[in-house]
């Protein structure tokens, strides 16, 4: 135990060394910035100290509330404070042997300003820990609901396609409010006029690191809006291609939102259904070093693959502010109809030739039918103590069962029955403190357990259809792990210009199965270097690490059929794996461009790997790889030309590459994302084009497989009834240049390849229709305060 706790005192130890020695001869010189007209507190102005040349000695933000803190020499400076959308002050002051509270800056509207379409400039802030992007009018311009915003933040996009929000064209992330994690549906629909900022930190540390997050986007709420609104939304996708000669609804869903927030109170609840219904068709082609080939083809029955699915889920939850000091979140949501339901159909016939001489035929289907119920509930609390100390516990408790059932018929050999049920319970404790020492410095701290339980019951029953004869086969399986963790993080501006974050995480995993135990020790150490060069460029430089443990299918040791020559088997025995990831991100013309050349890799990766067998079966199961390597670069682009066009893309072109026992697999692709939005200033109509590729090789040890689709498409969306409701109409334009649309995937080991086709052109020529209304809407309450120049100082603001 004592080596676990030793480098977090060793860094505590290093914390209080540095932000004690490095202030001695300074003072702390102090003030609040406030709105000329409503009084309201001003967060995120830039405030700068200035020397008698005009140089800028020390810099920093002023906070939620409007506090900014600068710690200065003595001597005679220029305080000049500046943000988006008013005319920037500045006082001259001197400096002596004590704190000083400057008072309140009354900052004026720059009506000119405001009325261009402008985005960057001060809206945009680069920290070293994150970015924010400050919520102007010009974001909110069309918008009816939080995510039509949150798609005009450089590097965040919203998949119309999927319903879900990405980063870097990445939906591995965690979406909060107020720090706070919630639904991503509730946070989509909120209404645009609450919005503050949206803060992004890409490659996060501590917990989140640790949980192998890409990225977190915390959306921050105003603290004086107030009302009940009732938001409801419906979308359809629809295939229109007359070549089909009909028309398939593909995906139907019905949202509503209710939202209810007055004083300290925030209490929401929201209701999903989805139906989704593909009918698709998909080939498979496969080669053994003897000749053998063997062709699972559709043309006989096209299209023969359908997966149709039923969701539905139900929220409800509260946030609750004790005081100005404490609040609590709690939050439950619920998917089931009362189960979802899931069914996949696939139907081939299946062609073996033996150097090229047909030598058997004969059909193949399989039905697999899924019934899940599953709950979600956290429970949070924050206490912000004052400006220099905030914790953060919360606990969160999650039920998942997966009933399944799958039936395969190969003709005139056998009839196999599939049973089982997958269950997981899982609770996971946080409890992180952070300081603020200074300006300069600041500390962050931590403890998290995490418990998991899987359990699998399976049973198989196949009938020989010659004979009659009846096989039976059930298992039970069951996993259980118990996680312990500590992680801290420091930060540390040392100039003007450079700024450092080192920081560290530990886990033991101790995992159970089969009656032994397994006990493993993880260190993710982690550490940031940012140089300002000036006002239109920065770097930052990023060392990462990231672990990821076993799933249940690939830990589950029991052996499943996937076709008549391909089994699957899991390895509970499996290592979590660890990612070491370097980056470079250099922020350029405030944010507008950015670009972030990286490498990461790893010699633990979890991978499915196989191998042909005398029998001619290829046995697929997992082992930790060799190596796992990725090397490549991001960049993004955001701006609105005054001509009220809006041009936002996200582009990453990588190198992959995985060894393993069996063989080297490495390849190179891309992926894009852009958007063209032309905005008619007077009436808020957007009319836009947008190119996504994100079906680009997701690499394994034995080749790789494509997921999600590319499209190009038109859209328009219009405000209605003074933004209360949109309606917005896409159509998927029939173009196949830069995009593929055949989800393929590859296997090649050694006397077996594989290649699968799913063919997704009913992308093409699809129609997407969505509607929402906001029955009633909140508003802004504008607080009007006396005496505000004789306000105390309790706080600081955080550095650039």
């Amino acid at each position: 135990m004592l080596r676990f706790l030793y480098p977090s005192k060793l860094l505590i130890l290093f914390v209080l060394l540095f932000s004690t020695a490095g202030f001695a001869q300074q003072v702390e010189i102090s003030g609040q910035v406030k709105d000329d007209i409503t009084k309201e507190s001003l967060p995120f102005c830039k405030v700068v100290a200035l020397n008698a040349n005009d140089s800028i000695m020390q810099g920093g933000i002023t906070d939620d509330k409007g506090f900014f803190r600068l710690p200065l020499s003595p001597g005679g400076y220029t305080i000049v404070i500046s943000t988006y959308g008013y005319i920037s002050d500045s006082l001259a002051i001197g400096v002596g042997r004590e704190d000083n509270f400057l008072g309140v800056f009354r900052m004026k509207t720059n009506v000119v300003e405001l009325g261009e379409m402008n985005v960057e400039a001060s809206s945009r802030i680069d920290l070293l820990d994150r970015e924010v992007q400050i919520i102007t009018e010009e974001l909110k311009v069309g918008a009816t609901a939080t995510k039509d915003v949150l798609d005009k933040i450089a590097g965040v996009s919203y998949d119309e396609y999927a319903g879900i929000i990405k980063i870097d064209n990445s939906a591995n992330i965690m979406i909060l409010v107020n720090g706070v994690e919630k639904n991503q549906e509730y946070i989509q629909n909120l209404e645009p006029e609450r919005l503050l900022k949206v803060e992004i930190t890409r490659d996060p540390g501590g917990r989140y690191g640790l949980e192998g997050y890409t990225a977190i986007l915390n959306v921050v709420l105003r603290d004086d809006y107030k009302g009940s609104e009732f938001y409801i939304e419906e979308m359809q996708l629809i295939d229109i291609n007359p070549e089909r000669s009909r028309l398939d609804l593909f995906i139907m869903s019905l949202n509503l939102t209710y939202n209810y927030t007055k004083n300290n109170l925030n209490l929401y609840a929201g209701v999903w259904f989805a139906r989704r219904n593909f009918l698709i068709s998909s080939e498979a082609e496969t080669n053994y070093n003897d000749g053998t080939t063997v062709f699972e083809n559709a043309e006989w029955r096209t299209p023969n693959t359908e997966i149709l699915e039923y969701d539905a889920d139900y929220l409800l939850g509260f946030d609750y502010r004790i005081n100005p000091k404490h609040m609590i979140s709690f939050e439950t949501d619920i998917s089931a109809l009362p189960f979802n339901t899931g069914e996949t159909t696939f139907n081939y016939q299946t062609e073996i030739y033996s150097n090229d001489s047909l030598i058997d035929t004969y059909g193949f289907d399989t039905k697999t039918e899924n019934n899940v119920f599953e709950t979600y509930s956290t429970l949070f609390y924050i206490g912000e103590f004052n400006e220099r100390n905030r914790l953060n516990v919360n606990f969160t408790f999650s039920s998942y069962k997966d009933t399944y059932s799958a039936r395969t018929l190969q003709e005139f050999t056998y009839d196999r029955d599939e049973t089982g049920v997958n269950k997981k319970k899982y609770t996971r404790f946080y409890a992180e403190y952070e300081h603020i020492f200074s300006s300069k410095t600041s500390l962050q701290i931590g403890y998290g357990n995490t418990w998991r339980e899987l359990n699998n019951d399976f049973s198989i029953l196949q009938t020989d259809i010659a004979s009659g004869d009846v096989a039976s086969i059930s298992s039970d399986f069951t996993l259980s792990d118990m996680r312990h963790k500590l992680y801290s993080n420091f930060s540390w501006k040392m100039s003007p210009k450079w700024g450092i974050g080192i920081g560290m995480a530990a886990e033991t995993s101790s995992p159970r199965a089969e009656g032994a135990q397994l006990n493993y020790l993880i260190y993710q150490p982690m550490f940031d270097l940012r140089y300002v060069a000036g006002k239109m460029l920065n770097f930052k430089l990023k060392y990462r690490t990231t672990s990821a443990y076993p799933t249940i299918s690939e830990t589950n040791p029991f052996l499943s059929q996937v076709n008549p020559r391909i089994t699957s088997v899991g390895n509970p025995y499996l290592k979590p794996s660890t990612t070491h990831r370097f980056s470079l991100r250099i922020n350029a013309l405030q944010g507008m461009l950015a670009l972030e050349p990286y490498t990461l890799y790893s010699n633990n990766r979890v991978a499915q790997v196989g191998e042909l067998d005398a029998n001619g079966i290829f046995n697929y199961h997992f082992e930790n790889a060799e190596l796992y390597q990725r090397s490549g670069a991001k960049l993004n682009f955001n701006k609105y030309f005054k001509i009220s066009l809006m041009v936002q893309a996200s582009f990453e072109v990588y190198y992959a590459k995985m060894r393993s026992t069996t063989r080297t697999n490495e390849f190179v692709d891309w992926n894009a994302d852009v958007n063209l939005i032309y905005i008619f200033p007077k009436s808020e109509i957007l009319l836009g084009l947008n190119y996504q590729r994100h079906q680009s090789k997701r690499i394994n040890a034995l080749g790789y497989n494509k997921g999600d689709i590319n499209f190009w498409m038109l859209f328009y969306k219009q405000p209605l009834f003074k933004k209360r409701a949109s309606i917005m109409v896409g159509y998927f334009l029939p173009i196949g240049s830069g995009a593929n649309y055949n989800q393929d995937s590859r296997v090649d080991a050694p006397g077996f390849a594989m290649q699968t086709n799913v063919d997704v052109t009913a992308v093409k020529n699809m129609l997407i229709l969505e509607f929402s209304f906001r029955f009633s809407k909140g508003k802004t309450v504008k607080k009007m305060e006396k005496n505000v120049d004789q306000e105390s100082e309790n706080g600081g603001g955080g550095l650039f």
